[in-house]
C-alpha cells in the first residue's frame, strides 16, 4: 500500500512539473500583470482660448494641453463617461513624456467643451482607472438671443472667498478669521443668494450675491465651526431659472438644472476646489467635510462625482457630505461610491434631505425641488430612514430668521419631523402662522 501511494504521489509531482514547464509557474496560473497606475494632474481644467481674443478662432480649436504630475505612459484612451462605455473615435490623447504634456485633439473638427475621462495602459499591465480632464468653453460666448454670456472661470487666488481661505471660528467674537488651524477642513458651496433678473446667472463679484452670502455665513457656517472653512463665491443662477429652465425638456428637472450648471457654477467650483487642494491641503493630508445647501447641494453633488476621477485622494479623506435641500438617489450613491447615511455616527457617507411642510399634497409640484420616487432622505432629528416621527422635544432646536429681517435666532425644540412615505422628503410639523418653508430647505431641523 505504501508503494501504491508513492506511485500516485509521483504521478502528481510529475504532472505539477509538466504544468510548471508549460505555464511558467508552479501553480499553473499565469501571474497577474497588475494594473497601470492612474495618471494624475494638479490642475485638471483648461480653457479653449488660443490667445487671439477672438471667440470664433478659439471655438474652432482642435487641441488643448494639460500638464501631468505622473510619469505613467503607454496607450491612451479617451472616454466621455467615467466608467464603462467605449473609447471615443473622434478625440485622441498624446503624451510628451519629457515635457509631461498631454494633448487632447479632435479629429476633423473642433474639440467640444466638457469633461473627458482618460485611461492609459502600459506594457502588459491592465488599463488604468480614468482621470477626469475638463475643457472649458471660451470665456465669452455669444448666443442666438443676442446676449453675451461670460464664462470666465473665477480666479481663486484673489478675493473670491466668503471668508478668507482656511478661516477658523472665534467663539469670543462670533466671527470667522485667521487663527490656529483645525485638523479638518470644510469645503462649503453656497445656496442661491442672487435674485437679479436679466442675465440668468450672476458674476462671482456681484454685490447682491455677496451680501446674501454674508447672511448665509452668519446663519449656516457655525455648524462647521470645528473646521477650517473654504467657501467660494461663484457664478450663480437666480431663483427664477429653477422654475423657467426648459432646455432638453425630455430630461427631468434635476437633470436639466445639472446640465445647465456644467459650464457655469460647476466650473467655478472645480477651479476653487483645485486651488484649495493645491494651495492649502496638498494630497488631501487633512480630512474634508463637503457641504452644500440648495443650489450649493446640486453643485456639491456634481463636484463629488468629478472629484472621484479628478482627485480621488480627496474623496478618500471625506468625513461626510452634507447635501441639504436637493435630492440624492441611489444611482448617485452608486456612481460616486458614497453610501447614504443610516445613523448619526456614520462617517464617509452622504447626509441629505429636502424639507417640506405638512400642507404639501402627495402629488403637489414643488417649484424649488424635484421630488422623485427613489429620492433618499434621513430625518436629522432621530436619524431614521423610515417614516418614524421625531417629536419636537427630541430636537436641539432651529436657527431661523422668522421675521425675515436678516437676524437669525435659535428656537429650542422648534419642530418635529417625519419622512413622507412616498415623496421621500422630510416633513416639518411646526405651525408658525403660515410661514412656509416648503422647498426652501432652511436647515430648520437640528
Amino acid at each position: 500500500m505504501k508503494r501504491v501511494r508513492f506511485f500516485f504521489g509521483s504521478i502528481a509531482l510529475l504532472m505539477i512539473a509538466i504544468m510548471a514547464l508549460g505555464c511558467g509557474t508552479a501553480s499553473g496560473a499565469a501571474a497577474d500583470p497588475g494594473t497601470t497606475p492612474r495618471a494624475t494632474a494638479d490642475w485638471t481644467i483648461t480653457v479653449k482660448d488660443d490667445g487671439s481674443g477672438d471667440y470664433n478662432s478659439a471655438d474652432t480649436m482642435r487641441s488643448v494641453g494639460f500638464t501631468l504630475t505622473s510619469d505613467v505612459d503607454g496607450i491612451w484612451k479617451v472616454y466621455d463617461v467615467p466608467e464603462g462605455g467605449s473609447p471615443l473615435r473622434w478625440v485622441t490623447a498624446a503624451y510628451d513624456a519629457p515635457a509631461k504634456k498631454l494633448a487632447l485633439t479632435a479629429k476633423g473638427g473642433s474639440l467640444s467643451s466638457g469633461t473627458y475621462y482618460l485611461s492609459v495602459t502600459s506594457g502588459n499591465l491592465r488599463e488604468s482607472t480614468r482621470l477626469a480632464l475638463t475643457v472649458a468653453p471660451y470665456p465669452v460666448i455669444p448666443s442666438p438671443n443676442g446676449r453675451t454670456y461670460n464664462f470666465q472661470i473665477t480666479n481663486y487666488a484673489g478675493d473670491n472667498w466668503v471668508v478668507p481661505p482656511q478661516s477658523v471660528y472665534d467663539d469670543s467674537s462670533g466671527s470667522w478669521g485667521k487663527g490656529e488651524a483645525k485638523p479638518v477642513d470644510c469645503f462649503y458651496i453656497l445656496p442661491t443668494t442672487y435674485g437679479g433678473s436679466g442675465y440668468e446667472w450672476s458674476s462671482a463679484d456681484d454685490a447682491q450675491m455677496r451680501t446674501g452670502a454674508g447672511r448665509i455665513r452668519d446663519s449656516q457656517f457655525g455648524i462647521f465651526r470645528g473646521a477650517n472653512m473654504f467657501a467660494p463665491f461663484y457664478k450663480q443662477f437666480n431663483l427664477t431659472i429653477f422654475n423657467s429652465i426648459g432646455w432638453y425638456s425630455e430630461l427631468t428637472k434635476n437633470d436639466r438644472i445639472s446640465l445647465a450648471m456644467e459650464n457655469v457654477g460647476l466650473l467655478d467650483n472645480k477651479a476653487a476646489f483645485e486651488y484649495y487642494l493645491n494651495t492649502y491641503n496638498p494630497g488631501a493630508e487633512r480630512p474634508i467635510i463637503y457641504a452644500g445647501h440648495s443650489q450649493g447641494a446640486i453643485l456639491q453633488r456634481l463636484l463629488l462625482k468629478w472629484i472621484k476621477y479628478a482627485h480621488p485622494e480627496a474623496l478618500d479623506k471625506m468625513v461626510a457630505a452634507y447635501l441639504i435641500g436637493h435630492v440624492v438617489d441611489q444611482k448617485w450613491c452608486d456612481e460616486t461610491g458614497i453610501p447614504f447615511a443610516t445613523g448619526a455616527t456614520d462617517t464617509g457617507v452622504v447626509i441629505s434631505y429636502n424639507t417640506e411642510d405638512e400642507d404639501i399634497g402627495e402629488t403637489d409640484v414643488n417649484s424649488f425641488i424635484d421630488t422623485i420616487p427613489d429620492g433618499l432622505s434621513i430625518n436629522p432629528i432621530n436619524w431614521r430612514r423610515d417614516s418614524t416621527p421625531a417629536q419636537a422635544s427630541e430636537s436641539q432646536g432651529s436657527f431661523l430668521d422668522l421675521d425675515r429681517n436678516g437676524v437669525f435666532n435659535k428656537y429650542p425644540r422648534f419642530t418635529g419631523a417625519y419622512i413622507h412615505p412616498t415623496r421621500g422628503t422630510v416633513i416639518a410639523t411646526f405651525d408658525v402662522g403660515g410661514y412656509d418653508y416648503a422647498g426652501n430647505d432652511v436647515p430648520v431641523l437640528t
